[in-house]
């Protein structure tokens, strides 16, 4: 997969990891993303922010693509789970 390609219908991207890192105080500034590995259905990002002077933060981002319905199915069931406690 590369940064172009797009998930097919029926599946979309979920989050499963993020590690951030801020270097200065936060102010308007441009950010950078970039697709450092496929592996599998984990697609890692690595995330960076800075101004015209320096770098505000950086860090990594993984996402799972996921089949919605299976997905769907799988949230509602822990719904109804929790639910059913209280």
């Amino acid at each position: 997969m590369s940064s172009t390609e797009k998930i097919r219908p029926g599946l979309k991207g979920v989050s499963e990891l993020l590690v951030a890192e801020q270097h200065t105080a936060p102010r308007v500034g441009s950010g950078r993303v970039q697709v450092v590995k496929v592996e599998g259905r984990t697609v890692t990002f690595r995330v960076s922010v800075a101004d015209e002077k320096e770098p505000i933060g950086d860090g990594t981002h993984e996402r799972m693509v996921v089949n919605v319905a299976r997905f769907d199915v799988r949230v509602q069931d822990k719904v109804a789970m929790v639910r059913g406690r209280t």
